[in-house]
């Protein structure tokens, strides 16, 4: 599901810098990523979502090389096939609860805003608690409202790769426990991959795979 070699990559104006020499996920692993804050979790997140484009090496995703493709094939992998839970949850405040689990039809040609669509959106909102907020604008829930409806709409394309940056961060222990139930029920239905940077250590054992962070290089430009 995801390869990569010799990748490199460093932000403008800034001393960060992070090298993976060689990583492999294979398809329908569940993976957790550890290590301190800073240290380039979210950024690999991002690289692997075709977000970011490293300066060198390669990343295949679902056997696209994200290098090669221009900024709208990444976008159009990433909208059918990658299910993002970012820490910052990236809802729009002026949308409604359901239309923001809709977003990626709204901002893709490829997928339809149809019955089905619409039907899927409740059916993952009821899952995750929020079925009798759909109407309700986002500025006016919880953190952990919130990121129930990032989830949602993480899910809603029936993803084959769930990218997730601290899913449970803002959830009481009831409810990341619900929200763990949800997507290890979805990876066992679907088999698809599940990558998921976490600080929560008491989360590990739902995993197959735990990744300590630091492994990989972060420095300085005159490191790599």
């Amino acid at each position: 599901m995801i390869r990569i070699r010799d990748l490199q990559f460093r932000y403008e104006h800034s001393d960060f810098s992070l090298l993976v020499p060689r990583w492999e996920v294979s398809p329908g692993a569940r993976l957790a990523m550890i290590g301190p804050s800073g240290c380039g979790k979210t950024t690999l997140l991002s690289l692997i979502a075709g977000i970011l484009v490293p300066g060198s090496g390669s990343i295949v995703v679902d056997d696209h090389e994200l290098v090669s493709l221009s900024d709208a094939a990444r976008r159009h992998l990433r909208v059918r096939s990658i299910g993002l839970v970012f820490q910052e949850f990236e809802l729009l405040e002026h949308l409604n609860v359901l239309d923001n689990i809709l977003l990626p039809c709204r901002i893709s040609g490829a997928l339809r805003l149809d019955r089905s669509m619409r039907q899927r959106a409740e059916r993952l909102a009821d899952q995750v608690g929020i079925r009798d907020k759909l109407r309700r604008y986002v500025r006016r829930l919880s953190q952990g409202e919130r990121q129930r409806v990032a989830i949602c709409r993480a899910l809603l394309t029936t993803p084959r790769l769930l990218l997730c940056d601290e899913p449970t961060g803002n959830l009481d222990t009831k409810n990341k426990q619900h929200v763990l139930d949800i997507l290890d029920e979805y990876v066992g239905q679907t088999q698809a991959t599940l990558v998921t940077v976490t600080h929560d250590h008491e989360i590990l054992d739902r995993f197959d795979q735990v990744l300590d962070f630091s492994q990989f290089h972060v420095g300085s430009d005159e490191a790599l």
